[in-house]
């Protein structure tokens, strides 16, 4: 059996393989597990380990390891996503041509960023690497159509990384006034995020977005608006004929985020994606949405009583209609355990009276 220690709190593991004499250690930073050796066999050599796990931290606070997803990662989710869900529809050389593109130019680039990293900037500097590349190695820059490709399949990673950022439901989304929502700095995870006041069945509550919630956000604060649509969320009467469509404006802290719901475009996105409905057969809905946030929250390893008060609902609730499904929720080491041998009878501790010898030792009244 594998011997196992823990340092620091709880916060590093130095354990030794059954087959192996060395210590390894182990920690989790940054949402991923961190292994290595010590290269000892000495114990107590090994628990000085303490300074690789300093190390990781400060290479945290300095960005040198990134506290969220990286593109590699985004990359390597889009691929087996995109092997599964175009079987049949796509050529095997167009699936060939996504791997290779990733794999070859657009990794190699973008793979240690963070996602929030990957600006029209960046993507700008990937154009011109690619140029300086090509120009270098064939005497030409790439043709028209190699860097269309290439741009359509950094896109579609970018989408599959992206996922449903607040939990919100769709009621609460709809009653969403600008002034409801503020871009913080959170100081417990050290991201930017959003701050929502939500009303809806519940009442009025509060959640807090992911860091992706916060670009989308800002990118509707400074998208300009007919003023009908102004006037109806803010109940004024519409403008004379023919001008009040001409005219645009910024939001006011009043108006509605989603002045209304899209439904033929959200169709349109499920059919092309093959999601329309699930695998009983039922339709997905823009509820589906929040199922998918919770979802991803718990394989992410967040705390359900936290997601829970974050959604506005149960614990209870979550375990039953959201995390039912999900393997990650079930503790192998919980469930596969096994009840320790019955201790024998001479091992049994001495000085307990039986009770029948206890029933002995009482004395007998005779009754008359």
């Amino acid at each position: 059996m594998a011997e196992h220690h823990t340092i620091l709190g709880g916060k590093v593991h130095v354990y030794k393989r059954p087959n192996s004499t060395r210590w390894q250690c182990s920690t989790y930073l940054a949402g991923r597990n961190r292994r290595t050796t010590t290269k000892e066999d000495s114990l107590s050599k090994a628990k000085e380990i303490a300074d690789w796990y300093l190390q990781l931290r400060g290479k945290l606070r300095s960005g040198d390891i990134k506290s969220e997803k990286t593109f590699r990662d985004a990359s390597e989710q889009y691929l087996r996503e995109y092997d599964i869900i175009t079987q049949g529809q796509r050529s095997k050389d167009y699936v060939k041509g996504q791997h290779w593109r990733s794999s070859v130019h657009l990794v190699p680039f973008f793979g240690q960023m963070g996602l929030s990293e990957i600006t029209a900037g960046k993507i700008q500097e990937y154009r011109i690497h690619r140029h300086e590349e090509a120009v270098l190695k064939r005497g030409k820059p790439p043709a028209q159509n190699t860097m269309h490709q290439e741009i359509v399949t950094l896109r579609q990673t970018l989408k599959t990384a992206i996922p449903a950022n607040t939990g919100l439901r769709p009621d609460e989304a709809r009653r969403l006034q600008f002034r409801d929502v503020t871009i913080v700095e959170d100081e417990a995870s050290d991201q930017t995020i959003l701050e929502i006041e939500v009303r809806g069945k519940r009442g009025v509550g509060y959640c807090k977005s992911t860091h992706g919630a916060v670009r989308p956000f800002e990118r509707l604060k400074a998208r300009l608006r007919p003023s009908r649509a102004f006037e109806a969320n803010n109940g004024a009467e519409p403008g004379p004929t023919g001008t009040e469509s001409r005219e645009l404006r910024l939001p006011e802290p009043a108006d509605l985020i989603f002045p209304n719901f899209q439904r033929e475009l959200f169709k349109t996105i499920l059919d092309e994606e093959n999601l329309r409905v699930d695998r009983e057969g039922r339709p997905r809905t823009a509820y589906s949405l929040r199922h998918t946030y919770i979802c991803l929250r718990l394989m992410e390893g967040a705390d359900i009583y936290q997601i829970a008060k974050n959604c506005r609902t149960s614990v209870e609730m979550i375990e039953k209609f959201y995390a039912a499904h999900i393997k990650n929720m079930i503790n192998a080491a919980a469930v596969n355990v096994r009840r320790a041998a019955n201790v024998a009878p001479q091992e049994r501790p001495t000085g307990r009276i039986s009770k029948g010898a206890a029933n002995a030792k009482r004395p007998r009244i005779r009754r008359k």
